[in-house]
Formats: structure tokens, sequence, C-alpha cells
């Protein structure tokens, strides 16, 4: 691990708490809200719900996102005034307040760090990943939160906002997704409560589900079948590997957009604890997604959150990722000697039975 990523995993913590937050933000009247690069459903469904949320006291709001996004979950928020952005700040305003939500990574915010930098005081972030940087200077960290909407759902109480149907559904699609549909670990009992929440407020998690899970092209199919042909099992089958070439997304027609979740198709055998996605999309650079499993019988926890930080990047105890400047071959070749050196997946009494 570089100095930087160990001092990010050390010092990613709380600077202020939800009053605090909320006092800044009643005192603004202009604010940007963005999130990660290529934003998921909890990036969509916080920005959404920020947008929201903040309706009430602050007028001017802009959202900005960067790189590709789910073309379902953009449908899903419509009223929401979205800005794409290819390079750097994609308007003139100068707000009070920047709300960085679900990232405290530097490596996630490329085209915005100078741009943030020169702002720090004025950025505030809510963020329930585990690694992160200074990027803002307030900030909410909590990495036990099952995603980033529920974190907001405490900062509509703290603000006193009502659970209308409109910011409820937004916050339950980053919840939900977030906790791949509450089958993952995360989804515990406090994420059950909140989701009883919103679903009080009349979430229709069906229509939810259908729009998100089940709206595909049918190319999702076919660099599905390619990520499959690549599939190999290694240190004795605690660790699947599969990978996409950019000749995949040529000869397939595919998109970032067809590959979400492929990682975790190889999850499905027993004996991986560890499943590991390498794209190369863009040339020269190569993006990791890992996904891992709690310890159960003879295993011990599958923390990827520690393996990501190797490449500079992070997430969350079982689900991670990190973009690796290198090809995908010299990214394999990296990633095939950093897994041999990781200790065993299998519990002491387990290694040694066996």
């Amino acid at each position: 691990m570089t100095e930087s990523a160990s001092a990010s995993a050390s010092t990613y913590a709380s600077t202020t708490d939800w009053p605090g937050l909320a006092t800044r933000l009643r005192a603004a009247e202009s604010a940007v809200l963005m999130a990660h690069r290529k934003p998921d459903g909890d990036a969509i469904g916080s920005l959404a719900a920020a947008w929201h949320l903040l309706a009430p006291i602050i007028p001017q709001r802009e959202v900005w996102i960067v790189g590709p996004a789910d073309q379902a979950l953009l449908d899903l928020v419509p009223e929401v005034p979205i800005i794409h952005v290819d390079g750097g700040p994609p308007t003139a305003l100068d707000p009070d307040v920047v709300l960085v939500l679900d990232t405290g990574a530097w490596s996630q915010l490329e085209p915005f760090e100078p741009w943030l930098r020169g702002r720090h005081d004025r950025v505030l972030g809510i963020d329930h990943h585990a690694r992160g940087d200074d990027v803002a200077a307030h900030r909410v960290v909590q990495a036990s939160a099952a995603s980033t909407t529920r974190m907001l759902l405490d900062l509509a109480d703290e603000l006193g906002t009502p659970l209308s149907r409109e910011l409820a559904e937004p916050l339950f699609l980053g919840l939900a997704t977030d906790t791949g549909w509450f089958r993952h670990s995360n989804a515990d009992a406090d994420a059950f409560r909140a989701a009883a929440r919103l679903l009080e407020a009349g979430v229709r998690k069906d229509r939810l589900y259908q729009l998100v899970e089940e709206t595909h092209r049918p190319t999702r199919l076919t660099i599905a079948a390619r990520a499959l042909s690549s599939l190999r099992f290694v240190r004795r089958g605690e660790v699947a590997i599969q990978c996409l070439a950019p000749a995949d997304f040529e000869q397939t027609g595919s998109g970032p957009e067809d590959t979400v979740g492929l990682v975790n198709m190889p999850m499905i055998v027993g004996d991986v604890r560890v499943s590991i996605m390498a794209t190369e999309r863009e040339p020269g650079v190569t993006k990791l997604s890992f996904r891992g499993k709690p310890g159960q019988g003879p295993w011990v926890d599958a923390d990827v959150n520690e393996v990501a930080g190797l490449y500079g990047g992070g997430g969350h105890r079982f689900a991670a990722g990190a973009r690796v400047d290198g090809t995908l071959d010299e990214t394999l070749v990296r990633l095939a000697a950093d897994l041999e050196a990781r200790p065993s997946l299998r519990a002491p009494e387990a290694s040694s039975a066996g």
C-alpha cells in the first residue's frame, strides 16, 4: 500500500455531525451536488434525494455527474436536471457549498480536483466508504451505513423534512442497490428499518426493481458471455477472475453500462470467496472490481477493501474497486503476484486440517 493510501485509510473519518452539516446547508443559497465517476444506484439515488431534500432551503442547485451512467437509473429521476461533465466545471456557478456524495476519493473526482481544492472549506461530504481523502472539509463518514442514501435519511430527519414519495424513492434506490436488493451482509437490521420507513412513504419497490434490473439491452448477455468465457479460478478455487478487453466491447457493441454486476456471477460457486473483474475499455487504464464473502464455516472474511487499497482504490469490506494505470495484461500479471502473496482465506484450523 502506498503511503498516501495508508494515510487515507487511517484519517478518513467524520469532521462534523448532522447538526453541523445542517447548519451550513441552511446558510447556503447555492449548491453544486456531485458524486463519484460512473455513478451507480447509490450515487444517482443520493444526488436525486439531495436535490429534493435541499429544495426548501437552497434555491439554486446544480447536479454534476462524470462518466457514463446507466440510463435506467437516470430514467428514474427525470425531474432532476443533471449536467453531464466531460472536463472541468461545466458552468460559471461559484456555489456557497459543494455537496460530495458517496465518495471521498480524489481518484473518483479527477476532473474537479483543482476546482474543489480551491473551495475546500465550502465542500461538504456524506459518505459510507471506509477509505477516502481530505476532499470535504466538513464531512460525515459512516462506514457502517448500508448506503449513502441511508445516511441522507438521517439528514432529512435533522432538517425536519417529511418523507414524500418523491424523496423516498431515490433514497430506497440507493439502499436497495447497494445491499443487492437486501441480500448482502450490509443489509442489517438498521437497513431494514430504513426500508420499512421508505415503503410506508409510498415507495413502489416492484416498479423500482423492474426498471433497474430488468431493462438491460441484449448486449448485456453477449458481454456476460465474454466475461464468463474468460473465467479462471486461482488460489485453490478461492478467487475467481474475469476480464474484458477493448476488443470484447468492440465486437459485441457493448458499453460500460452492460457490465454492471457481472463481477457477482462467480460468487454462486461455493468455494469462491473473492471475485475480481478486470476491464480495460479506455486504453491503458484497467478498472478492477472486487467482491468478497463474509466468513462461513472453514472460511474467514474476504476483505476486498484491503486488496483494493493496494491499487489506490477502496470501497467496502466486501465490495470495492480501483482504477489502475496499465493495460489489462500488465494489470493481470501484477494482480496474480499480489494474490499469490496474500494469506489463505481458510480459517487456521481448516488450513491445518487440510
